[in-house]
């Protein structure tokens, strides 16, 4: 088993060492770290803003944004302008 901290599964790099059965592997620098949250960032962000979206046009019926419910149809009566922005 691999341990860092508390995670149980790492990639081994070079830097290993074995310590009985067990292999300890350092932790990684700044420059990975960085790279790990820059990738994170990357990936997770349009996630976290669909479900902000989503929320606050389906779900949270207080809103000025709130369009209806999920898998439903809705329709505006009125003719909206560039004056009438809700944002």
């Amino acid at each position: 088993m691999v341990q860092i901290g508390r995670c149980d599964k790492v990639q081994l790099r070079s830097g290993t060492q074995q310590a009985g059965d067990e292999q300890v592997v350092d932790p990684p620098n700044l420059a990975e770290t960085k790279a790990i949250a820059e990738e994170a960032f990357i990936y997770g962000l349009p996630i976290v803003m669909n479900y902000a979206v989503m929320h606050e046009f389906c779900i949270d019926k207080n809103p000025r944004q709130y369009k209806g419910s999920l898998n439903a149809i809705t329709n505006e009566i009125r003719f909206f302008t560039y004056k009438e922005s809700l944002w």
